[in-house]
């Protein structure tokens, strides 16, 4: 099924509904509206039964055409999105860099589907820059084989600024921080504006962020005093010393990693020169942690455990008794999800979720007609869920880290890792199997699991043997074996 025509057609004939009712089917469907197409499943069911129909045909009918909704449309508009899809498709094969440079600049207002082709990005091998005040245009823009972050998505720098950096800069650069705040009109580039640069990391060839931070001052008053004094035809003494203000940066610790990256994040709304989940990917991996940018495929009620850091949290009393519960949003490296976290959950992890502790979250999937969202069901900091495969040692105590449903919930929390499987043709060469017979043996190790080979023969057999090796499932380890066999075809368990 690939145009809603089709859905209402099918409707029409198979289940005699009028063309207006049809219409409705096609609607609820293409909105998912559940409540709406449930009621019309039934009216379906009982209209293809009329026909002779299977109530188990109609129901598996039914379903299929549900499924459209992800992806149908008019079958008016095929002719136009062909040619679209096929411009789109052609652009990004031929002009990669170009191509994402445009699709960044048309959402530079929107921060999630930033951080989705940020990743994209990345998965096509495209560096993407930090904002630069001398590199960086108002949007984005390409530089080589790499991207530059545009000024525009720099929070806190609006369109007069960017306007006042890039008339002042010309086709020259700006050789200091001194140079910079003396050059630029300081009524549209003010304080302000210079400290989200700084935090965006737009002004790193200058100096380090905490020297630049705490120069501000000092070097904005020497600046305005060489504007007045260039304004008024003097000669200024400052702009002769220019090089003794470039080196005259306090001295002063650099900022920590986290601290960095927090100030990346509140000047544009994600991380860009490192994410404070990459040195928890190891323990991710060894876990069923599935990332935001699948939840989507998951279905409705299916058991999910995402890992992530709490960004927003909306605090909420239920009715009834008045228990607080909230509305966690987390970010992981892949975009963000809303949780809805209720009471019994809520009294035991407030003092995780409330704070911008990395989690683990289990739960299942929400699909309603407000959106997709995870139920909780147990939440734990990944710091104090034990790496090693010992599955019985507890999280530090005195943390009061972990929280529990006072009853067993849908899905526990992901647990160590028991076996490792992996698929294999049975057609594989001799080669690739004395290659991977070899990077098995680089990671045996005390946090060994079982390897089980899942040896497939497409269309006619497979068949699971366990084998005698046990290994170490680390993420290089993955990556390794999945170069000699393919994406996709280690899976831990």
């Amino acid at each position: 099924i690939l145009y809603q025509e089709q859905v209402m057609k099918i409707a029409n004939m198979l289940a005699s509904f009028s063309m207006a009712q049809a219409d409705i089917l096609r609607m609820a469907m293409g909105k998912k509206k559940l409540v709406e197409m449930e009621k019309l499943k039934d009216d379906f069911v009982q209209g293809a039964k009329a026909n002779k129909i299977s109530g188990k045909k109609a129901l598996k009918l039914f379903d299929t055409m549900a499924q459209f909704a992800q992806y149908g449309f008019n079958k008016s508009h095929s002719a136009a999105y062909a040619l679209i899809a096929y411009r789109t498709a052609y652009l990004k094969a031929h002009y990669p860099v170009e191509f994402m440079a445009a699709a960044l600049s048309a959402e530079m207002d929107n921060t999630t589907k930033l951080v989705s082709y940020i990743n994209e990005c990345k998965d096509m091998g495209i560096e993407i820059l930090p904002p630069d005040i001398n590199e960086s245009q108002r949007e984005f823009n390409v530089i080589g084989n790499s991207i530059r972050f545009g000024l525009e998505a720099v929070k806190g720098v609006g369109s007069a600024a960017i306007e006042a950096i890039i008339e002042t800069r010309g086709n020259d650069t700006f050789t200091s921080f001194f140079d910079f705040c003396s050059k630029a009109d300081s009524r549209r580039v003010n304080k302000k504006v210079i400290e989200s640069l700084i935090k965006a990391g737009a002004l790193d060839s200058m100096g380090k962020r905490a020297q630049l931070m705490q120069a501000i001052g000092p070097v904005m008053d020497a600046a305005l005093k060489a504007q007045k004094e260039r304004s008024s035809g003097q000669r200024s003494m400052f702009e002769e010393q220019q090089p003794a203000f470039h080196n005259k940066l306090p001295e002063t610790e650099e900022w920590s990693e986290s601290e960095r990256l927090l100030m990346e994040k509140d000047a544009l709304g994600f991380y860009i020169t490192g994410h404070p989940l990459n040195r928890y990917k190891e323990k991710l991996k060894k876990f069923s942690v599935t990332p935001t940018s699948e939840i989507q495929d998951l279905a409705d009620k299916e058991d999910v455990n995402v890992g992530g850091i709490p960004i927003k949290l909306k605090k909420i009393q239920t009715r009834k008794k008045g228990d607080l519960m909230g509305y966690l949003t987390i970010e992981d490296l892949h975009g963000t999800i809303e949780l809805i976290v209720f009471p019994d959950i809520y009294r035991e992890s407030a003092n995780i979720i409330s704070q911008d502790t990395p989690v683990i979250i289990s739960g299942y999937i929400d699909k309603s007609d407000k959106g997709l969202k995870i139920i909780a069901r147990e939440i734990t900091a990944i710091e104090d869920y034990d790496q090693s495969a010992d599955s019985s040692q507890s999280p530090r105590k005195g943390m009061n880290r972990r929280a529990r449903p006072a009853s067993s919930g849908r899905a526990a929390l992901p647990k160590p890792p028991q076996k490792l499987t992996l698929t294999l043709s049975a057609d594989m060469g001799s080669d690739n199997l004395s290659s991977l017979k070899n990077s098995l043996s680089k990671y045996e190790g005390n946090k060994a699991v079982a390897v089980y080979l899942n040896i497939v023969r497409p269309g006619e057999w497979e068949t699971l043997i366990v084998t005698e090796q046990q290994v170490d499932p680390t993420g290089e380890m993955i990556a390794e074996v999945e170069g000699i066999l393919g994406k996709g075809t280690a899976v831990i368990n």
